[in-house]
């Protein structure tokens, strides 16, 4: 991570920057990495990583994209959303999220809304504004914390959020997004679409 992290200016991997508080500009986010990292990947696309994905997905996957979120201090945080909402053209992931740091609510940390069995279906939705839920303060939230090096499976319908980090140490985290192999190869195609736009 710190490798790519380093190579802010290289055009093989698609970058993006925000503005933190003091309103200079830092990196957010780094995707399409395994083209161009050989360690990434491995890690990434074979051994322990798909295997554990496919294991609690029950079913085959393959790699659908790839990011790393470097939430320097004083950055912001991410609205309440499903991924389901960005993902056009594939139905079914699992996003692998390994944290490289303890992360916890002051550092911006993830928390997750349970979908209730007698009020949403599991693929269900929910009313959004170009991806933001609506009224997503009538949910429930329960907050993750994680230690370094833990991995939290999670699937593109479930509504998560995170806060600004307000510490002065970056909350990084790697987040792999496996789709159901029986959709076929749609990174590159989910790739281009992204940079078009």
């Amino acid at each position: 991570v710190k490798e790519i992290e380093y190579k802010q200016q290289c055009s093989k991997y698609l970058h993006q920057f925000e503005k933190d508080s003091n309103n200079n500009q830092v990196l957010c986010r780094t995707e399409y990495i395994v083209n161009n990292h050989k360690g990434m990947n491995n890690l990434i696309t074979t051994g322990f990583i798909p295997e554990i994905v496919s294991k609690v997905f029950n079913k085959p996957v393959i790699l659908f994209k790839e990011k790393i979120n470097y939430k320097y201090p004083n950055t912001g945080g991410y609205n309440p959303h499903q991924d389901i909402t960005a993902y056009p053209g594939s139905h079914n992931h699992i996003t692998c999220m390994i944290n490289l740091c303890d992360t916890n609510e002051n550092n911006g940390g993830l928390s997750f809304s349970p979908l209730m069995a007698n009020r949403y279906h599991s693929k269900s939705i929910l009313k959004n504004d170009r991806g933001i839920i609506n009224n997503a303060d009538k949910l429930n939230w329960v907050n993750c914390p994680t230690e370094f090096g833990d991995i939290v499976l999670f699937n593109s319908y479930i509504p998560h959020k995170s806060n600004p980090n307000l510490t002065n140490s970056p909350r990084k985290s790697l987040y792999i997004t496996y789709n159901d192999a029986k959709e076929g190869d749609l990174r590159e195609k989910y790739y281009q679409n992204k940079k078009k736009h």
